[in-house]
């Protein structure tokens, strides 16, 4: 094919630049050479590792000594004592990660300018996220709402899909979207020959065989697992989003039509089952669920309480659920998000908890560090998707933030004291959080979703610059084009003409910061 994928030999500077950017905070690998080291040497090592990388190109393979991963199993749990209490965390050494993200890169540009990746396939992609995920599915909630109509949802889960992936399963997706013969060999290489190892302190166990799924804490794998799920939705009619292995079907209809369209959701489920048996995934029927979302006035008309939609997988009903967590941010069957309030404030208590216990041998620049990383990271994480909270519950975030403060300043503090560390409050940081997402919008839709956009308008004949672009404001609440219609539009002209990313958010957090000011006056 003309127009199909070969992987070519890469240049002196892009290995330079690779070795030059890598984490420093990766972990040794087995190779034991820490990053900190190839970063210092990367002048040095550049040619002769661009030979060397060349080389194996050159012969559609992947070093043997790179194959091998070291899996330290980190407790999720305070006591384990069972397997399934530990994350298996997998360490390959960092010249592999080199070599892999130059052929990723290469991969990626094939992608982008074939248009190769579904829409919905968000997971491990520039631009996309789990709060564009979920904007557009509260979104769609939302319309729903408005026209009368309930949504019905399955979360279907696959049990270790990262480790079940079939390498003629792979290979096959992979040619029939273009892939040459010599770039599968390449990756059929890749995947095939890996040997792990578990170390617990400086106890290693024997080296056994990996001979399934994509290669774990690598660079290809993640977009290696995108390009073998990328065929799910073919035959779907219902509306689906994938992100990794979390897969979500949707379907919205009125009350009075819930049974048709709980058959066309069935079908659905039932092309879900057979996809995955055909890609060697195995779906837990016991951990797929179904939720039923609607306001609540209609929930009490329909009598929708009572009422389990005969969706099934594998011949076993789904169980229905009230709350469902979706990409770290609980659902729920009316769209409120006291649930999610919950369950986070009650998350960052807990964390702030084990914190005290450090706060008075530590100093104070390190404790706003493990603050910020570990309790307000929560806070801002998904947090334009509840936007905007209702007064009580923004209230509660907010005493989350207060008490961080006073974790890291040893006294009471208020909203007043987390602006003098530098913290917006939780309102005001959400609003940057949106507004943020709103020029990238506008001025980088390159880098944005394609399946939530902003409708953008020119209020005035005269003004032909961006300087008065505004956003169109919907009739339905709540929507992401409503809320940042709202909060772009109040921006002075100045600050929404600025196509520079970092000078409109240092502009935007100034200003944010001097409304929250007086907003605590």
């Amino acid at each position: 094919m003309s127009n199909s994928f070969n992987i070519c030999p890469v240049a002196h500077s892009e290995v330079l630049n690779q070795l030059r950017t890598i984490r420093s905070d990766c972990s040794t690998g087995t190779d034991q050479i820490p990053v900190k080291y190839l970063k210092m040497a990367a002048d040095c090592i550049a040619s002769p590792l661009t030979y060397i990388i060349n080389g194996f190109i050159a012969n559609h393979s992947f070093p043997d000594v790179w194959k091998t991963v070291r899996v330290s199993p980190i407790p999720k749990v305070a006591s384990p004592t069972e397997l399934d209490h530990y994350r298996p965390i997998a360490i390959l050494p960092a010249l592999s990660k080199v070599y892999e993200r130059l052929i990723l890169n290469q991969i990626i540009k094939y992608i982008d300018q074939h248009n190769v990746l579904n829409e919905n396939v968000t997971g491990f992609r520039k631009g996309h996220a789990t709060s564009s995920v979920l904007l557009r599915v509260r979104d769609d909630i939302l319309k729903a709402m408005k026209k009368g109509e309930i949504t019905l949802f399955a979360f279907a889960d696959f049990s270790k899909a990262f480790d079940t992936v079939d390498f003629a399963v792979i290979i096959k997706k992979l040619h029939a979207i273009g892939f040459s013969h010599s770039s599968l060999n390449w990756i059929l290489n890749y995947l095939t020959g890996r040997k792990q190892l578990v170390q617990v302190n400086d106890s290693q166990s024997e080296l056994a065989d990996v001979l399934f799924g994509v290669p774990q804490g690598s660079i290809l794998g993640p977009m290696l697992f995108n390009l073998y799920v990328n065929d799910l939705q073919n035959d779907f009619t219902c509306r689906c989003f994938q992100y990794a292995d979390d897969t979500t079907v949707y379907r919205s209809c009125t009350p009075k039509n819930l049974s048709q369209y709980v058959q066309e959701m069935n079908d659905n489920m039932q092309t879900l089952e057979t996809w995955a048996t055909e890609s060697n995934l195995l779906l837990n029927e016991n951990k797929t669920k179904q939720m039923l979302i609607s306001t609540r006035q209609m929930s009490r008309t329909h009598n929708l309480g009572d009422i389990t939609p005969p969706l099934t997988i594998k011949n076993q009903s789904l169980e229905r659920v009230e709350n469902f967590k979706l990409l770290g941010t609980w659902l729920s069957e009316d769209l409120k998000w006291s649930h999610h309030v919950k369950e986070l404030v009650s998350s960052c208590y807990g964390v702030l908890s084990t914190l005290r216990k450090i706060r008075n041998m530590t100093p104070q620049h390190t404790k706003k560090l493990l603050a910020e990383s570990l309790v307000l990271s929560k806070l801002n994480f998904n947090d334009v998707v509840c936007y905007p909270l209702p007064a009580y519950l923004q209230k509660k975030m907010q005493r989350v933030q207060n008490a961080a403060a006073s974790f890291v300043t040893n006294r009471y503090c208020s909203g007043k004291d987390v602006l003098q560390l530098g913290w917006l409050p939780t309102l005001e940081r959400t609003q940057l959080n949106l507004l943020k997402h709103t020029h990238r919008v506008i001025y980088n839709k390159t880098s944005w979703p394609e399946y939530l956009t902003l409708e953008v308008y020119n209020p005035g004949r005269t003004l032909r610059s961006n300087a008065a672009q505004r956003l169109s404001i919907p009739l339905i609440k709540g929507t992401f084009q409503e809320t940042t219609a709202n909060l772009f539009n109040d921006l002075p002209q100045g600050v929404r003409s600025s196509a520079d990313l970092n000078v409109f958010m240092r502009e935007v957090k100034q200003l944010l910061k001097s409304i929250a000011l007086l907003r605590l006056e």
